[in-house]
């Protein structure tokens, strides 16, 4: 299954994402088979993040949800919410073709 985290950062948060982000990107790399997709969220010109996404590719939403809380900017403290959407992959080959009539 597909999962989409979005992570929110607590305030003032931006010391503990610097003193983590080493074990945060190493967790990542360990992961690379379920988390697809990842990278920060930025608010402002000013380029410090505010949160997070993934795309996650899990066997159901507890598999997901352990790899969220498991992460060191969630254990380390950056990271305060996170918000989990299952996105469901189409089963069927033709699920994503268009066809146009003449």
């Amino acid at each position: 299954m597909l999962f989409i985290a979005r992570f929110e950062d607590r305030p003032a948060a931006q010391h503990l994402r610097v003193a983590n982000q080493a074990a945060h990107d190493g967790y990542v790399e360990a992961h690379k088979t379920h988390i697809l997709v990842s990278g920060p969220l930025r608010r402002d010109d000013l380029g410090n993040p505010v949160g997070g996404l993934w795309y996650i590719n899990a066997d159901n939403r507890t598999a997901a949800e352990r790899l969220c809380h498991e992460a060191p900017f969630w254990t380390a403290g950056p990271w305060d919410k996170v918000t989990l959407m299952c996105q469901q992959a189409p089963t069927h080959v033709y699920a994503n073709m268009r066809i146009a009539c003449l």
